[in-house]
Order: structure tokens, then C-alpha cells, then sequence
């Protein structure tokens, strides 16, 4: 299966030979997000079991300053500085 980034649409090998059907394989130089879904979504909340969502974000993506990312902690928000608005 090709994955691309959601963003910039480049191609994103797996990092492993895994097989998908044990759960989500990695990315080389991207991140993966998975959901199983959403009680707030109306596009995406499957009721049968096994149906994820993927998303996945490539590195240079994440490093560029221009790309709208915020990233939670357990005890505190964070933002980028270029993610503010004026």
C-alpha cells in the first residue's frame, strides 16, 4: 500500500515489513496517526471492528514552520510560535 503525506503529498515508505493486519506499520521519516473512530464525526465513526483512519505527516512537513501543528502534553498545551495567529 503507497501512503502519502497528508500535507505535501510525498510518498512515505514503511520503516518495517510488517503486516498491517497486527496493527499500524511505522513510517520511515513521517509519523502516523490511526483512529478507530470518533463519536463526534459524521464522515468517519465505523461500527465494525478492524476500520481505522489513518493520517500520515512527513517529517519535513513537521519541521517547517508554516505547517499548522499543535502538540498537547499530559499537563500542558503547546504551540508553536508559528502556529499563532495574529
Amino acid at each position: 500500500m503507497t501512503r502519502c503525506c497528508i500535507r505535501c503529498n510525498a510518498e512515505v515508505a514503511d520503516a518495517l515489513r510488517t503486516d498491517p493486519a497486527n496493527g499500524p506499520v511505522p513510517a520511515e521519516r513521517a509519523v502516523v496517526f490511526t483512529s478507530s473512530g470518533n463519536y463526534g464525526s459524521a464522515v468517519f465513526d465505523p461500527d465494525e471492528p478492524g476500520k481505522t483512519l489513518e493520517v500520515v505527516v512527513c517529517d519535513d512537513c513537521l519541521a517547517d514552520p508554516t505547517t499548522p501543528v499543535q502538540a498537547w502534553t499530559t499537563r500542558t498545551r503547546i504551540i508553536r510560535e508559528s502556529d499563532r495567529r495574529p
